[in-house]
């Protein structure tokens, strides 16, 4: 689907940060609506992660510094770690 096809929300949202971000550093569960994250630090790991109208999570996941993930996220929770939510 082009831009185009987008109402004039979805377009504004579609650039990564416009709708908001999240700093990571700690291991509080996060709910919401997210639609990336970026790993900000080398040996982050990830205790829990949903996706969005999924009935399971997944978890134990170890992430190196620039790595992303991109998907309609629901819950987020690392264990150790940096990493950056996107809000979408």
């Amino acid at each position: 689907m082009g831009i185009q096809n987008y109402a004039v929300k979805e377009a504004n949202n579609l650039q990564l940060g416009q709708a908001g971000s999240v700093y990571v550093a700690d291991t509080n569960n996060y709910s919401g609506n997210f639609i990336a994250f970026q790993c900000r630090a080398n040996g982050s790991s990830i205790s829990s992660i949903t996706q969005a109208n999924t009935d399971g999570s997944f978890g134990g996941t170890t992430w190196n510094q620039g790595e992303w993930h991109f998907g309609e996220i629901s819950q987020f929770q690392a264990s150790a770690g940096q990493f950056i939510l996107y809000k979408g």
